[in-house]
């Protein structure tokens, strides 16, 4: 049962993802997360463990009456989760567990990265839906600004120009190679745009 719940995590990286070599991308997938419960002294069980904290009831409801975020997962993953489903069950995480890290929507940003050629992405969380479940399975719906650097440390700014329009994303948690959590500190903002400046979670 194990290998196979593994698989279900494969072919949601293969199908969600843009990635041509599905291969070479659950290889690298996995290599760094072992990797890095390892540096971190963490028992595996323990890192893998990802595990709300806090989340509402189950919602089961027919597919053509869920939320529109629930809507846009099936639109996005349809072979996923067949094309015959009628009913779809659904909770709204706001508190999760994952990589040792603690994710509050509304609260967190992250700094993903999708690809190990790729540059991380800053995202906030939307504060309702950031974190909700379709089916057993995590996502996170993020306003997302591409382009944006982050730097510093342990202090990191991020400059967010106000000629950048952020857009909505949703992705399965099973995507992110590479995860950081931050915790805004201060923004300040001007003509230009808004300085935020973070912590890092660890």
């Amino acid at each position: 049962m194990r290998f196979e719940a593994l698989n279900q995590v494969f072919k949601k990286i293969a199908v969600g993802g843009s990635y041509r070599d599905t291969t070479r991308r659950c290889a690298e997938f996995w290599c760094m997360r072992s990797a890095l419960a390892r540096q971190r002294r963490r028992p595996w069980e323990d890192w893998a463990a990802t595990r709300a904290i806090r989340e509402s009831d189950m919602l089961t409801v027919a597919l053509d009456q869920a939320p529109e975020h629930v809507k846009h997962v099936f639109e996005i993953w349809p072979s996923v989760f067949g094309d015959e489903c009628q009913f779809v069950s659904t909770t709204y995480v706001s508190e999760l567990k994952h990589d040792g890290l603690t994710i509050i929507p509304g609260t967190s940003w992250l700094l993903n990265k999708f690809d190990s050629d790729g540059e991380p992405q800053l995202a906030s969380l939307h504060p309702l839906t950031g974190i909700f479940t379709v089916d057993g399975v995590y996502f996170l719906h993020l306003l997302v600004h591409d382009g944006v650097k982050v730097d510093g440390a342990p202090l990191r700014t991020a400059h967010i120009p106000a000629s950048i329009e952020p857009s909505y994303e949703i992705v399965a948690l099973e995507e992110i190679l590479e995860m950081q959590v931050l915790s805004p500190a201060n923004c300040e903002e001007s003509p230009s745009g808004k300085t935020w400046t973070f912590v890092r979670d660890v």
